[in-house]
């Protein structure tokens, strides 16, 4: 449901903040009192971001997932185009979350696919990923799937066609993204139909 969405989101808010104030206190204590530049507080933000995408993203079997053994500063210092790309994973699971909220505020009801960014009643904001590309919006009834093309798409996604099968929708976790085996990213969340019983574009 909606609410479950709002209450994670709240909740890795949350936790973002305090990493930030746990990291902000190490690396003070780490870098022995040297002023903290703006930089070092977006790194830090990047690190939090990167920590809270183990919540709310699963990822393909095998792959790696920030590391918690050596400490996801050290994973920074050593990787931190690794570190960039996991936190802009848990990006894209706050837009299409709020999307997908968007979409059971405002509707429209019913069975359709569409993309975000030609949507009439999604809103202005959280229509496209964190690599530029619009999200793929599907509807069945009380569940809105938000398709994202991920990080490694070279075009801008066409979402006329989405292959999702019943027995498929229904095995998926929700409000969780996932990351499937060809790189895409999708979300799947559940909510009471609220909006107008229109087609996607009225």
């Amino acid at each position: 449901m909606a609410g479950v969405s709002r209450a994670l989101r709240t909740g890795v808010a949350l936790g973002i903040g305090l990493l930030v104030v746990v990291a902000g206190w190490f690396l003070v204590d780490y870098s022995l009192g040297r002023a903290l530049t703006r930089a070092n507080f977006e790194r830090l933000e990047t690190i939090a971001k990167a920590v809270a995408s183990d919540v709310v993203v699963i990822r393909q079997k095998g792959k790696e997932a920030p590391r918690r053994s050596e400490g996801i500063l050290e994973a920074y210092q050593r990787n931190p185009e690794k570190v960039q790309a996991d936190a802009k994973l848990s990006q894209a699971w706050f837009a299409a979350s709020s999307l997908a909220d968007a979409v059971f505020k405002n509707g429209p009801n019913g069975n359709w696919v569409q993309r975000a960014d030609e949507m009439a009643t999604a809103g202005t904001g959280n229509r496209t990923d964190p690599w530029g590309h619009p999200f793929c919006v599907l509807r069945r009834d009380d569940v809105v799937v938000i398709l994202s093309a991920g990080p490694a798409a070279q075009a801008t996604p066409t979402c006329k066609n989405v292959p999702l099968e019943a027995s498929e929708l229904a095995r998926l976790p929700r409000w969780r993204m996932i990351e499937t085996p060809r790189g895409t990213l999708l979300l799947a969340a559940e909510g009471k139909p609220q909006g107008p019983k229109l087609g996607p574009n009225d």
